[in-house]
């Protein structure tokens, strides 16, 4: 019996190589998937690194921005304290009771110097 089926035997090879087409195609389909799976946690992986290098990038400023703060409290107080001793003094010295204290203390010692001699 002659082999009558040529075009049946050309047209498994069509079904084959279609077949090995969409294996090839579900395989690079695949293969795409799981790298843009595994590129989706990377960039994922970076946003949560980077949210918490940032949080602790603000800690460290809100710390030093606080460590100013106590810093320029403390000058300010130290400054009024200052300035407070200062218009005390100058309060006092321009006082005229202050003056003729002063006048009479000088003369005082005068009088007590000059009388020992």
């Amino acid at each position: 019996m002659p082999h009558q089926g040529g075009q049946l035997d050309e047209i498994s090879e069509a079904i084959g190589r279609l077949s090995g087409q969409v294996e090839a195609l579900d395989r690079y389909t695949h293969d795409r998937e799981h790298g843009i799976n595994n590129l989706a946690q990377k960039v994922e992986g970076l946003g949560i690194r980077i949210t918490r290098d940032i949080a602790a990038v603000e800690g460290r400023i809100e710390g030093r921005i606080k460590a100013m703060d106590d810093r320029l409290i403390a000058l300010e107080r130290a400054q009024q304290q200052q300035d407070g001793a200062k218009n005390l003094a100058i309060l006092v010295m321009r006082s005229p009771l202050v003056g003729w204290l002063f006048f009479a203390a000088a003369a005082f010692l005068a009088w007590w110097k000059g009388a020992k001699l």
